[in-house]
């Protein structure tokens, strides 16, 4: 069960549980082929990149915003959608369309959560 699954309250229904970009993984791939130069010493980095990905999780519900990071300690964002004032799309143009890097910023009275987009 994930984490945005266990922190519902009552009432609050999932709407989307977003999943990373297909170019997040590019540097997990990348430790994968050094390591065939370097005699696997590398995996190492691959495997901990594959459980730092794995960690992630973003989703929206009908009451917030839940962004959650981290392998042993959790850090988590959370944002009520009633709270939210404004959201901005900053998006590069300076790559390649199919690799554009976005970054999704939600101003609120409380504070700004910033998700860096693939």
């Amino acid at each position: 069960m994930s984490y945005i699954e266990e922190s519902l309250s009552s009432g609050e229904v999932i709407h989307k549980v977003f999943q990373l970009h297909w170019f997040a993984k590019v540097p997990m791939y990348c430790w994968l082929v050094l390591g065939l130069v370097t005699f696997g010493l590398t995996w190492l980095l691959a495997l901990y990149e594959y459980f730092r990905l794995r960690s992630i999780e973003q989703g929206v519900t009908n009451k917030r915003v839940i962004l959650k990071t981290g392998i042993i300690s959790r850090h988590t964002e959370e944002m009520k959608l009633s709270s939210i004032e404004t959201v901005s799309v900053l998006s590069s143009s300076a790559w390649p369309s199919p690799i554009r890097v976005s970054q999704v910023s939600v101003p609120s009275c409380s504070g700004d959560l910033t998700i860096r987009v693939l």
